[in-house]
């Protein structure tokens, strides 16, 4: 197993465990959902895609993009060879996890439970269906 992926199964277990009404640390369980699934998403690049983790470096380096926006969207890419009619759906969930990180790091908006869970649930299918299209 990758280390990505470890840290990957680690920061979702840590968004599970923040989220419980005992902690209430609702932002930092957004924020760490969301990494659950960036991490992964490298893990599976550097396995399925690229030789390399130079290879990937370079690549991203020529996009242009940040680190963010160039793996989610060199893994749709990939995606789009294997489920062409699930993309949309992966890409809208990851972007609404995407969007829900950025509120929760950078916003002036309070993060609750609601908005918690919903960054947890989006992970769990997110995570569910890289595990399963890339067997990692």
């Amino acid at each position: 197993m990758s280390e990505l992926k470890k840290k990957s199964e680690e920061n979702l277990r840590a968004a599970q465990l923040l989220n419980l009404n005992e902690h209430r640390l609702f932002a930092s369980s957004v924020h760490c959902a969301y990494y659950s699934c960036f991490q992964l998403i490298k893990s599976i690049l550097l396995k399925h895609v690229f030789q390399s983790e130079d290879e990937y470096n370079l690549e991203e380096n020529k996009s242009n993009k940040n680190s963010h926006e160039f793996a989610i969207n060199r893994l749709s890419i990939d995606f789009a060879k294997k489920r062409p009619l699930e993309l949309r759906k992966y890409s809208n969930e990851i972007n609404q996890l995407k969007e829900l990180r950025v509120i929760s790091d950078y916003k002036l908006e309070e993060i609750q439970i609601d908005k918690s869970q919903k960054a947890v649930d989006l992970a769990i299918r997110v995570r569910n269906v890289l595990l399963r299209e890339y067997k990692v």
